[in-house]
């Protein structure tokens, strides 16, 4: 299933870019009002987003201050169009390629 899964999101990840580097640098945020409302003052803080694509959240995170922003998902190449738009935006985010059904519930990553 997980394979399939990845098969799956890597078939349509051409078509996935999500917003541009320049949304990033003119000041966008890929958090909706509610969004932002629910995750408080992030800002000094550490941020896990789960399944986070080809993490313009992160790099949202990262954009209001976040200290810490890393982001697992299961498709490795939304992870590196992620990973060259935060480098292009130049804020620091750690995507990392992950199954999320195999995630360590004990595990400690803060």
């Amino acid at each position: 299933m997980t394979r399939h899964n990845r098969d799956y999101w890597e078939s349509i990840a051409a078509g996935r870019l999500g917003e541009p580097v320049e949304f990033f640098r003119d000041g966008g945020s890929a958090l909706s009002e509610d969004e932002l409302a629910a995750t408080g003052e992030v800002a000094g803080l550490k941020v896990l987003h789960l399944a986070c694509s080809m993490g313009d959240e992160c790099i949202s995170f990262a954009g209001l201050g976040a200290r810490e922003v890393i982001g697992v998902d299961i498709s490795p190449t939304h992870l590196a169009t992620g990973q060259a738009k935060a480098a292009a935006v130049v804020v620091i985010v750690d995507l990392l390629e992950g199954d999320l059904t195999e995630i360590d519930p004990g595990l400690t990553v803060f």
